[in-house]
């Protein structure tokens, strides 16, 4: 076993710079480790053979690529080394990927030949017959040593219609072998993630049987010698030791050691052990973040979790990591994704657990948690209990629920204390018939607005927090959350949304009642992850006030998405927080809007997005029952007025129910809407005047925290406004599939509108963003609107 010499040797080497935690690894690199495989593919392809590496990703495949290319330049063989992601495969022609291939052979070896007039000139041949006579002529006819064309990113071909043809073309190549002589000279290696099975389906044309696999394995303890000589450096003591902990959890993967080596190597004066290195393990790769922030955790459940048989993959994975036991069955699809995810590998002819850190961040309770709902089953089910218990079910939902409830609005207003106050708001919150939907989150918001600032924030203790129940402020946050939109962006909702955080930290630190294990832990880590994301995402996202700010914005995408996806953890699939969508629709409208008043070319994928997240929102408040209209401590202006673009002499009608509102001279009281049928009524709905009346000045409440975001009507009221405020959103909707957006889109065929020089007349938004675009050509009727 070689060394790399003497400490004094070594040491310009050592520190966090010697280890090397993602990408290719730099020739020189002295933390490289060399293994069997390295020589095993090195002498294959002297030898003149097809050979291929297909294994899961951050497994160190292309770092052995370039230091085999580079052993091989050294023995006198030329190498090409073409990844497939730098030609790319996505809206390409045949004939653009092929010559994408030519450009790089052509570069790397300096052939005198330009690969474009040469490929036009052979325009009646066909593209496998123009590609090996490029290879037999030009390349071999210039080149007059042997060749090995390294290809990586191999799986980038799934992409691809005609890889079926690729692959028959390295085929033909070796069947030519005895018949055209040159092609002995030229060899291929294929490195990627992907199974051979996936890649091609005819055996007949597949290089792959006639190739030689090579399994890249774990490091293991006397490979990674080096490594561990590394560490010693920092540490002569405990360096060996060190090491043996961080092998116990990786078992040798090249990126988990080569990671946890570099953060113990950042930390050069800390006291490590066995239970700090532990310590280590679970903030880098255990918290619920972990697998969405580290790039390799992160691609392993994406892998598992995007896949078409994502069922059948975690039905097996189910098996192992319990310890059941499931051969490997090499010819088995589903097990060869498994093994490419990276998960499971293959010893004495089972399928294992890769390593403990996977074992611990892939554990039972992310299986459950991911595993589909087989529905069919389930629906049967639940039917046939439904039907025997339908009379029970009503009597418990009528009666049972509703005495509970009132018992909560009791036991509200006499709770001395914040614990107990919280638990009322609670138990009111949780308040759900089996079958009938809840009337009381509307009552639990209005109880919680009603109290002052002071005690909104009492509710949630940044410290002395053993008597919070972690069900209770779990229930609260999801709930209130939903009413705490930054509509205005005043930053008011704000302190509401930081006290939250700070609870939710003294329940993780206090493990007392809130934190009693680890389910209770990741519904603490959820939530915070939800939090802190939304609050980052406002931080990023200010409103622009010119378009230098507005530049940023990008920023402020992944932590909104970061917080949308952990509250979808916290309350399923489909259940979604209005308050987040809203904020972070109007962030992907300002970006979408920013870029075509630029000029630039605007992503589609934005304005999808954002329009996607206002229809759900529309979804949720027609799904929840209004309340009685009810006296409110705020007020929003936006009704009559969200559409300041559109005539006073034509109004958009928009329906509302109870009392006609009264007017303050400043603003418009919000009213309390029942959901409406579509974003701007149906047609022939008459928008309600408001009148000014002068109202007594009211006595002064105690201060408090409000929101404009609390009612279904109000959720309808801001979408309205913002797609009133933004016209790349009006373009976008307009541009849309009529059925996209049921909700927002109205069935206008009927409505009559117009569109003229003098005024406007719409009876739905998806005609006013069709005529706002022509509103200085004479457009009348839909199919006129349709046809500009």
């Amino acid at each position: 076993m070689k060394d790399l010499g003497t400490p004094d040797e070594i040491d310009k080497f050592a520190g966090a710079d010697f280890f090397i935690d993602g990408g290719t690894m730099d020739l020189r690199a002295p933390s490289y480790v060399k293994r069997p495989m390295d020589d095993e593919l090195l002498g294959r392809l002297v030898r003149g053979e097809f050979c291929f590496v297909l294994t899961p990703r951050q497994m160190g495949k292309s770092s052995l690529m370039y230091r085999t290319a580079d052993r091989l330049e050294k023995e006198g063989v030329r190498t090409v080394k073409i990844d497939l992601n730098e030609i790319g495969s996505v809206a390409l022609e045949v004939d653009q990927w092929y010559l994408g291939l030519l450009n790089q052979i052509r570069r790397t070896l300096k052939l005198p030949v330009d690969e474009i007039a040469w490929w036009d000139e052979r325009k009646a041949m066909s593209n496998v017959v123009r590609f090996l006579e490029f290879l037999e002529e030009v390349l071999l006819g210039t080149i007059k040593g042997r060749v090995v064309i390294f290809i990586d990113e191999i799986d980038y071909m799934l992409k691809l219609d005609f890889r079926d043809d690729f692959f028959a073309a390295i085929r033909a190549v070796y069947n030519h072998r005895s018949d055209r002589t040159a092609f002995q000279r030229l060899t291929f290696a294929m490195l990627g993630v992907a199974a051979p099975t996936e890649l091609i389906k005819d055996k007949n044309i597949t290089p792959f049987n006639i190739g030689y696999g090579i399994a890249l394995q774990e490091f293991s303890l006397e490979d990674a010698n080096v490594l561990r000589q590394g560490l010693q450096v920092l540490h002569p003591i405990q360096g060996e030791q060190i090491f043996r902990r961080i092998y116990d959890w990786t078992g040798g993967h090249p990126y988990l050691t080569q990671r946890l080596c570099k953060a113990v190597a950042e930390e050069p004066q800390k006291d490590w052990n066995d239970a700090e290195v532990d310590l280590l393990v679970e903030r880098l790769f255990l918290k619920e973040e972990a697998r969405t922030n580290d790039n390799n955790l992160r691609f392993v459940q994406d892998r598992i979790l995007s896949s078409p048989q994502r069922s059948q993959l975690l039905s097996i994975y189910r098996k192992v990591i319990s310890g059941r036991a499931v051969h490997d069955d090499g010819q088995s699809i589903v097990q060869n994704q498994l093994k490419l995810s990276g998960l499971v590998e293959v010893e004495d002819g089972r399928l294992q657990v890769r390593n403990r850190i996977y074992g611990r961040a892939f554990n039972r309770a992310w299986v459950r948690k991911n595993m589909p709902t087989p529905w069919p089953t389930v629906a049967a089910v639940i039917a046939g209990v439904l039907a025997l218990a339908a009379v029970v079910i009503l009597l418990y939902d009528g009666v049972l629920v509703g005495a509970k409830v009132e018992s909560r609005m009791r036991e509200f207003p006499q709770a001395d204390r914040p614990p107990a106050r919280l638990g009322a708001l609670a138990g009111v919150i949780r308040a759900r018939g089996l079958i009938l939907p809840s009337d009381y989150d509307p009552q639990a918001i209005d109880k919680f607005y009603s109290l002052t600032r002071d005690e909104q924030l009492a509710l949630f203790p940044a410290q002395d927090c053993g008597q919070v129940k972690l069900q209770d402020i779990r229930f609260v946050i999801l709930e209130i959350s939903k009413t705490l939109a930054d509509v205005e962006e005043t930053g008011e909702t704000t302190p509401l949304l930081e006290a939250m955080v700070g609870s939710l930290k003294c329940l993780e630190n206090e493990n007392g009642t809130g934190a009693g294990g680890p389910a209770d832990l990741q519904t603490i880590q959820n939530l915070s992850v939800m939090l802190d994301n939304w609050l980052r995402g406002r931080k990023l996202a200010p409103r622009p006030s010119t378009m230098e700010d507005a530049a940023y914005l990008d920023r402020a995408d992944r932590p909104y998405r970061q917080a949308i996806a952990a509250n979808q953890m916290l309350s399923g699939p489909g259940q979604y927080n209005p308050s987040l969508l809203y904020e972070h629709a109007r962030l992907l409208a300002r970006i979408y809007t920013r870029d075509l008043a630029s000029g630039q070319s605007a992503d589609a994928q934005l304005s999808g997005d954002a329009l996607d997240e206002l229809e759900r929102i529309w979804g949720l408040a027609l799904s929840r029952k209004a309340p009685a209209a009810t006296a409110s401590p705020t007020s929003v202006s936006v009704t009559a007025s969200s559409i300041s673009t559109v005539s006073t002499a034509a109004r958009v009608p928009q329906a509302t129910s109870g009392p006609t509102p009264t007017r303050r001279p400043t603003n418009t009281p919000r009213t309390t809407e029942k959901p409406t049928e579509g974003i701007m009524g149906p047609p022939g709905a008459i928008q309600p005047t408001p009148t000014d009346t002068e109202i007594p000045t009211p006595t002064p409440l105690p201060e408090r925290i409000t929101s404009e975001f609390r009612t279904s009507g109000d959720w309808q009221s801001w979408v309205r406004k913002l797609l009133a405020d933004n016209y790349g959103l009006w373009l976008a909707l307009s541009r849309a599939a009529k059925d996209r957006y049921p909700n927002l889109t109205y069935q206008h065929a009927d409505c009559g509108c117009t569109c003229t020089r003098t005024g406007h007349s719409f009876s739905c938004f998806y005609c006013y963003s069709l005529c706002k675009p022509h509103s200085h050509s004479v457009v009348s009727g839909c199919a006129d609107a349709l046809a500009a």
